[in-house]
């Protein structure tokens, strides 16, 4: 999240991909000041220090001098909500949804990434609202949202929709809603959107990306700008060789594929390169929890590489594994 920070005798100054926030303390009164481009934006800063000063420094709500009376109880300036008009199949392994909305213009320059907000089946969804201390209020309790996070694969904001990818593994809550979108027999089409967040394209001359099936929406955005890197090793980690042998047509013919079935796996990749492979080389993952952790802390505590330099995503959680 945070990209620099400065720390001085009565003020910290923390730069986010989202802008800058400037934290002065002035006998017992702490005042947050956040700089950034746009409203969306300037929630996100302020659910960070929201959360910072709430729960972290355990102090109260924290009191927004620009906070306008027509943003509390609606919803969120960094949020939309956007209706299904397409699903379809891409294989037996992807459905592409493609949702119409407004406000999708921060899409198109920055954050790969966004979260889904599905509501539950058999009552009137609830949405997320702002309260009067500029936080976002998520429904709970049977009004809870499903909220996982997807990668924009195709979008117009002039036209106003944005497309992308599920990856049909056959459980959870996302695969049952996008079969549903396929049959045609879901009533649920219009969700919750939030973001654009995640990062944009890597900065850097060399870049390895390593991930399994969840991170092939990803891959193949950073893929479609691969211009931008001199030198460009991709892996992708599937079920099977039956599955291997659906997409390698669809995939450019420099991506090695690992067979999952024969232990062959995509974090193992990091886990085998030299100081050499690392040097001014853009590290790039995304895939399940536990595995994403070890390679966090592979990277950060071992290597000792900058955040600048990596980006480990955990995209699933095996829950069989606890």
């Amino acid at each position: 999240m945070w990209t620099s920070c400065r720390l001085g005798p009565d003020q910290l100054q923390a730069k986010l991909e989202a802008g800058l926030l400037v934290v002065r303390v002035k006998d017992t009164t702490l005042t947050v000041e956040a700089v950034c481009h746009s409203a969306a934006d300037l929630q996100v800063l302020r659910e960070v220090a929201g959360f910072c000063v709430e729960c972290q420094l355990n102090g109260g709500p924290l009191k927004w001098l620009n906070l306008s009376n027509e943003l509390i109880g609606n919803l969120p300036p960094n949020g939309r909500l956007v209706t299904v008009i397409d699903a379809a199949r891409i294989n037996s392994q992807f459905a592409r949804l493609v949702v119409r909305g407004d406000n999708l213009e921060a899409f198109a320059s920055k954050g790969l990434h966004f979260r889904l907000g599905i509501p539950p089946r058999r009552q009137p969804p609830v949405w997320p609202y702002i309260s009067n201390a500029g936080r976002t209020v998520w429904p709970d309790g049977e009004d809870k949202l499903h909220t996982p996070a997807y990668t924009t694969v195709d979008m117009d904001s002039d036209e106003g929709w944005l497309a992308f990818d599920i990856y049909l593994h056959g459980n959870g809550t996302t695969c049952d809603w996008a079969e549903g979108l396929l049959r045609g027999t879901e009533t649920r089409r219009t969700v919750y959107l939030s973001g654009p967040g995640g990062g944009w394209f890597p900065v850097a001359d060399k870049i390895i990306l390593a991930g399994d099936e969840t991170a092939l929406p990803a891959i193949g955005r950073i893929l479609e700008n691969r211009q931008s890197y001199a030198q460009t090793r991709t892996y992708i980690e599937l079920r099977n060789a039956d599955v291997i042998a659906e997409l390698k047509p669809t995939l450019p013919q420099d991506v090695e594929l690992l067979d999952r079935s024969k232990g062959e796996a995509a974090a193992s990749i990091f886990q085998s390169l030299k100081p050499e492979d690392i040097e001014g080389t853009f590290l790039w993952f995304g895939g399940e929890k536990s595995e994403a952790t070890r390679l966090r802390s592979l990277v950060r505590n071992v290597w000792d590489l900058p955040k600048k330099q990596h980006y480990i995503g955990a995209y699933w959680t095996n829950t069989a594994m606890g």
